[in-house]
């Protein structure tokens, strides 16, 4: 590359620095923003927890994995020689884990529209809020519920306290953090300029990723924390003390996810404040204030 090529690549690079740093100040510095920060690191946290976790935790629970287990010892088990009872047990546990994958998918193709219907009848901001507190709280409790204390008693005696299966259970948690999609998901389209809402979205995944990334090796080091303490124990107790250990951490991301949605809930708002500056000089402020295809539709004018 010649000179003046250079020079031009490294000025457009200190230009884009300079204004991802500018955005990130403003989203910090901002009420909204701090809003739509502390929702994705409590979906980060979430989602990614349920992800990792989930399918070890639905493999300790379950009476699939004490049945095997016996019939294994019993020398009755139907299992191919060689074919390891773990790996059918966790295996099943994992696939337990798609439908809630699909069921997720589906709710958040149809909530940007429903988002969309009810921001005309209660407003966005009342209705950005709800959204998130429902999508953030209720997969808290689901796994609350799911962690109280005796639930993870081996084989069925446990489970069976809950209303629904634990893969039901946490199929709800996810399916239910898909309503996210009709409110932090798009706020930033209403509380930021057009040239600077993509930037607030992508610095609210990069909280969400951070956020996920950390609990999820926190959740790991609490595992083996706990594990180590109760090696000693018979394997009857630390089959169940294994599904117990799993309380404390899925509990901390039920508060993280719990008070960033509430945090969202409480503070958000639907008027620009980031990059308003800019809105001024050009843009249509009413835009702003449309419906989800009204602001992307502004873009282009």
């Amino acid at each position: 590359l010649d000179v003046e090529t250079r020079s031009g690549l490294a000025a457009g690079a200190k230009d884009l620095i300079s204004d991802t740093v500018d955005v990130a100040r403003e989203t910090v510095l901002s009420r909204s923003g701090r809003a739509i920060l502390a929702a994705q690191v409590g979906q980060g946290a979430l989602l990614y927890s349920i992800a990792s976790w989930g399918p070890l935790y639905l493999e300790r629970l379950g009476p699939t994995q004490g049945e095997v287990a016996n019939a294994a010892a019993a020398g009755v088990s139907d299992l191919p020689p060689g074919l390891s009872a773990v790996a059918v047990t966790a295996s099943a546990a994992a696939a337990s884990l798609i439908l809630p994958q699909i069921a997720q998918a589906a709710v958040g193709v149809g909530v940007g529209t429903a988002a969309d219907g009810l921001s005309t009848r209660i407003g966005t901001r009342t209705t950005r809020r709800a959204l998130q507190v429902v999508s953030g709280v209720g997969p808290a409790l689901v796994l609350v519920a799911l962690t109280r204390p005796g639930v993870a008693t081996v084989g069925a005696e446990g489970v069976e306290q809950l209303l629904l299966p634990p893969a039901v259970l946490f199929g709800a948690a996810q399916t239910l953090s898909a309503l996210s999609l009709g409110a932090v998901s798009v706020s930033h389209l209403d509380v930021a300029s057009p040239p600077k809402a993509g930037s607030v979205y992508a610095l609210g995944n990069v909280a969400a990723a951070v956020s996920g990334s950390a609990m999820v090796s926190l959740f790991g080091m609490l595992l083996d924390g706990a594990a180590q303490t109760s090696s000693s124990s018979a394997s009857a107790a630390v089959a169940a003390a294994s599904a117990d250990e799993f309380a404390l951490p899925f509990r901390i991301v039920a508060l993280v996810s719990a008070v960033g949605s509430i945090w969202y809930g409480l503070t958000v708002e639907s008027d620009v404040e980031i990059g308003s500056a800019a809105t001024a000089g050009g843009t249509n402020p009413g835009a702003i204030e449309a419906g989800t295809l009204g602001k992307y539709s502004s873009l282009d004018e």
